[in-house]
C-alpha cells in the first residue's frame, strides 16, 4: 500500500494465477443446478456481509444478514414462527463482540432440530472445519471461499434429507 496526503492511496492486491485455456476449451461449471433458497448469514464483517449477500442473491437466493449470534437466533426464531424456514444458515464461527457461530448453532438446533447451518471460518485448523458434522454443522466453508465452492456446498446442504444423509 502506498499513501500520499492530497494524492491518495495505492492498494496493491494480488490473486491467485489460474491456469490458461486452451483455444475452444470452456470454464467448466458445476454439474449439479442449484436450487435457488432463502439464506441466513451470520458474519461480523460488513464488507463480507455485504459480498456474500450479492454473491447469494446473484445465485438466485435470497439472503438476510446480521452481525451476531443474537441477531440471528432472533431473526431466524421469527422466520421459523412465520413459516418462513431458511434452507440453509452460514454461521462465521468467529464473531469479535459477540456469540459465535457454535454458540448460536446451539441455540438454533432448540428452534428447530433440522437446521442446515454451515460453519464459515478463516481459522482453517479449526476442529469445526475439520469436521463440521462432529459439532452439529452439516458442512464448512473455509475463508476465503469462492462462488464454485459455495455453490457446491449449497446444493449438497440444501439436496440433504432432515437426518444430515445427502439425498441420492
Amino acid at each position: 500500500m502506498k499513501s500520499e496526503v492530497a494524492v491518495g492511496t495505492t492498494f496493491d492486491i494480488y490473486l491467485p494465477a489460474a491456469r490458461k485455456l486452451s483455444d475452444g476449451e470452456k470454464v467448466p461449471m458445476p454439474t449439479n443446478e442449484p436450487r435457488h433458497g432463502r439464506m441466513l448469514v451470520m458474519d461480523d464483517e460488513e464488507g463480507v456481509r455485504v459480498v456474500l449477500g450479492q454473491t447469494l442473491e446473484g445465485m438466485g437466493h435470497s439472503a438476510e444478514m446480521v452481525e451476531d449470534g443474537e441477531e440471528a437466533i432472533e431473526v431466524f426464531r421469527k422466520a421459523n414462527t412465520l413459516g418462513r424456514r431458511f434452507d440453509a444458515v452460514l454461521l462465521d464461527l468467529t464473531i469479535r463482540e459477540g456469540m459465535g457461530g457454535q454458540e448460536t448453532l446451539q441455540a438454533l438446533l432448540k428452534i428447530d432440530p433440522n437446521v442446515k447451518a454451515i460453519a464459515m471460518s478463516g481459522y482453517i485448523d479449526s476442529p469445526v472445519i475439520l469436521e463440521p458434522e462432529r459439532h452439529g454443522f452439516k458442512a464448512a466453508l473455509e475463508k476465503p471461499f469462492d462462488v464454485g465452492k459455495l455453490q457446491e456446498i449449497l446444493c449438497r446442504v440444501m439436496d440433504s434429507s432432515p437426518g444430515g444423509k445427502a439425498a441420492p
